[in-house]
């Protein structure tokens, strides 16, 4: 699945190249609608499609990853889709900083990869309210 918010950033080369790689791995996609409706027109998105707008639509049947793109704040937003759902969670940084998304844009297509052939690791992090 994948989370993104309307910004400058996330029509970047860097995106288009995110999308591309998960068609090449024929990866079913799931967007946030609102953010899809956005992209759409400014990026290719090729493959099967859906979207969602909550977490039940996410859960069942439950999605492999959460894809967040943006930064720290959009990062945050992604974690009310996901709620105790175990759902892991890459935050691709297409912000300034990134401490929570720290994917750089540069290394898209390398953790694209890495998720397709379970090549990495996952750490588990606890939420205080």
């Amino acid at each position: 699945a994948i989370y993104g918010r309307e910004t400058p950033n996330n029509t970047s080369q860097d995106v288009q190249l995110l999308f591309q790689k998960l068609s090449e791995f024929k990866v079913e996609m799931h967007i946030y609608e609102p953010f899809y409706k956005f992209i759409k027109k400014k990026i290719q998105i090729h493959g099967s499609v859906k979207t969602f707008n909550s977490h039940q639509e996410i859960v069942s049947p439950k999605v492999d990853y959460m894809l967040s793109l943006g930064g720290d704040g959009t990062f945050l937003s992604t974690l009310s889709f996901i709620r105790n759902s175990g759902i892991p969670v890459l935050g691709i940084n297409t912000g300034t900083l990134g401490f929570l998304a720290n994917v750089a844009q540069a290394e898209i297509a390398k953790a694209i990869e890495a998720i397709v052939y379970k090549k990495l690791t996952i750490e588990k992090r606890a939420l205080i309210k």
